[in-house]
Order: structure tokens, then C-alpha cells, then sequence
């Protein structure tokens, strides 16, 4: 029997994993020739393709319909770009994910938890903040990671 995926079938919609699985385990490369794209289900192929702009790009869009993104005036998005100019933003945006962003935010959270801990455990008389808590067991998974 010919295997054919078809991401607008309801069956498929319902329960893509089956599909997923064949793709996955007999047509690695796949062509939907109605819709009119191909499919890569294997992970170290995806990989590969990604980092490969001449042979693939991003600037068709996130569906097999590339009017689609158009017509829900959906403006363009890092994500359907392709360099040089995916590369210009990944900079532009890259500022604000370095570890100091990242730690102060990280930091600014634990400080406001302790904080409001602290106030709490002082107003209910379990400790105080010049000594030790007593019993604070309780608030445990405050700070859980």
C-alpha cells in the first residue's frame, strides 16, 4: 500500500503520530506533491538542513501554503528568515539573552521570593532574620528547581 501523508487530512490532525512514525521509519525525505513540499523527519537531517541556506530556506514560510502567513497579516518573523538578514536580527535580539540578562532576572526572582519568605516567616513568628528559622520546612518548595 502507498504511504501517503497528508497534514490536512482529519485522521492525520487527530493523531499524527502513526504518520509521523512511517515518515520517520520509511520515507525520511518526503514529497506531498498536492501541497507541494517536501518533509525531513529524521532529527540529524533537520539538523543538517538547518544550518544548509543555500539548499534550504526559511523565507517560504512555516506552512505548505506560503500565503497563509500573508493573509492571517502575519508581519515577517526571525523564524522565516534566512541570512544575511536572519543573521542582522539574531544579533539585534542575542542582546538580550547573555547570562548577565539572564542572572539578573534569575537573581531579581529568587531576591523577590526570598523577600516576600522572609516577611512572612518574621510576621508569623518562626524566626527572624538576625538568628536562624526555626522551622521552615513548609516553605520548601518555594525553591524548587
Amino acid at each position: 500500500m502507498t504511504f501517503v501523508y497528508d497534514p490536512e487530512d482529519e485522521r492525520t490532525q487527530q493523531d499524527p503520530y502513526p504518520a509521523y512514525r512511517r515518515l520517520r521509519d520509511e520515507h525520511p525525505v518526503y514529497r506531498q506533491e498536492r501541497l507541494g513540499f517536501w518533509a525531513l523527519s529524521r532529527f540529524d537531517d533537520v539538523f543538517v538542513a538547518l544550518r544548509d541556506h543555500d539548499v534550504f530556506c526559511s523565507s517560504r514560510g512555516l506552512t505548505w501554503d506560503p500565503r497563509s502567513a500573508e493573509q492571517a497579516g502575519i508581519l515577517p518573523m526571525m523564524v522565516t528568515t534566512d541570512p544575511p538578514d536572519h543573521t542582522k536580527l539574531r544579533k539585534l535580539i542575542n542582546r538580550g539573552f547573555t547570562i548577565h540578562v539572564a542572572l539578573h532576572h534569575i537573581l531579581a526572582s529568587v531576591q523577590g521570593n526570598f523577600a516576600g519568605t522572609a516577611a512572612h516567616v518574621t510576621k508569623i513568628g518562626i524566626g527572624h532574620f538576625t538568628g536562624t528559622i526555626h522551622d521552615a520546612s513548609h516553605y520548601s518548595n518555594l525553591y524548587t528547581f
